[in-house]
């Protein structure tokens, strides 16, 4: 296998075709791995860090097979720690990958860790939020066991699916029979007292509403909400506007008389709904209205005949209520030395600390 370095603002930018070629033929991928995703990220948050992207192909001038997009973060007092672009902020993180025989994949993997090998500079490399799935799992393994590296390893959040069935009344019949009440319940009572429409929307223009809802909705829960910075606003709405371009936007809406009062923001890939954040006006909180909105975007979702609807990480309760499968997340932490496996987990205890899951400038 041969391995370059992508390492500079123009070739990141000569690398979305491919990188488009590759994310598109592999059935398991994410929105999360694309250009778009990736350099978005790159413009708006990438702080101090540097770049290093590792192309991987057959031979030198051969077709790309796999990008692994990396950062360089460096901690105070030099500890050096390779990431995937999207570290903390990112719902499923993982290299770009042709789709291809399980045994070339794993050579496609262990050329990457190889190349990384020879680069003295890092101290540690933290992959944190891998699909418990994804083949990196076990490269990273191997490699630790060929290299007698210390490796780390936790569940780091855990993630939610609903694998959507042929029709909404087949779904439906699978809820526990207190959430069927309380989902026909909270639309009719909702309806009782106001003019209700559901508006799907794919217009990255209707981005700032969504933020000001979801951000109202926090801090009813005083919680500082996703788009508290500027940068994050940036990021979002830069990416809201490239899956616009390729038709994977979707933003959902609940009006209710005159006003938009509940939001949904997400995006189609692959057959699939990704959910990324929600919001809606806290005076609706008594209605359900989280629930009534979800309830039409699964609705649509399945109309449309889309095979899952991703509910995206973190624990909350009402996604086991929508009989969503539950999967984990997974960290995984690879140390060069004894040194760097007894200081790095306070290092960076003390600098994540505060710092949530949302996209930030760090």
């Amino acid at each position: 296998m041969y391995v370059t370095e992508v390492t500079t603002k123009a070739e990141f930018l000569a690398l979305k075709n491919c990188w488009d070629r590759v994310l598109l033929q592999n059935p398991a991928s994410t929105p999360f791995q694309s250009w778009e995703w990736n350099h978005s990220w790159w413009e708006c948050l990438r702080g101090e860090k540097e770049p290093l992207f590792l192309i991987v192909r057959d031979e030198k001038d051969s077709e790309v097979q796999s990008i692994a997009p990396f950062w360089i973060r460096t901690y105070p007092g030099g500890m050096k720690v390779l990431e995937l672009i999207g570290a903390r902020g990112t719902d499923y993180l993982d290299f770009a990958v042709l789709t291809m025989p399980t045994a070339n994949n794993a050579r496609v993997l262990k050329a990457i860790f190889a190349h990384l090998d020879r680069h003295e500079f890092w101290e540690v490399i933290n992959l944190e939020d891998i699909a418990e799935d994804s083949p990196l799992i076990q490269a990273v393994h191997g490699f630790c066991q060929e290299k007698g590296y210390e490796l780390n390893e936790w569940i780091t959040c855990p993630c939610h699916s609903i694998i959507l069935p042929s029709s909404w009344s087949v779904y439906v019949e699978a809820l526990s029979t207190r959430m069927k009440r309380a989902l026909f319940y909270d639309r009719r009572r909702l309806a009782r007292h106001f003019a209700v429409h559901f508006l799907p929307n794919e217009s990255s223009e209707l981005i700032p509403t969504h933020m000001v809802l979801h951000q109202a909705r926090q801090r009813s829960l005083n919680r500082p909400g996703s788009f508290r910075r500027a940068c994050t606003r940036e990021f979002v709405s830069r990416v809201a506007r490239r899956f616009e371009e390729r038709r994977w936007l979707r933003l959902s809406f609940l009006k209710v008389n005159d006003e938009l009062a509940a939001s949904v923001c997400a995006c189609v890939f692959q057959g699939r709904v990704f959910a990324m954040t929600v919001g809606f006006d806290p005076k609706y909180a008594r209605y359900s209205i989280g629930t009534v909105l979800y309830g039409y975007c699964i609705e649509r979702a399945i109309t449309e005949r889309l095979s899952a609807y991703d509910l995206s990480r973190g624990a909350e309760p009402y996604k086991r209520r929508w009989n969503a499968r539950e999967e984990n997340n997974l960290g995984l932490a690879v140390f060069r030395s004894e040194a760097s496996a007894h200081s790095y987990p306070q290092n960076r205890a003390d600098f994540v600390r505060n710092l949530g899951y949302s996209p930030v400038n760090d």
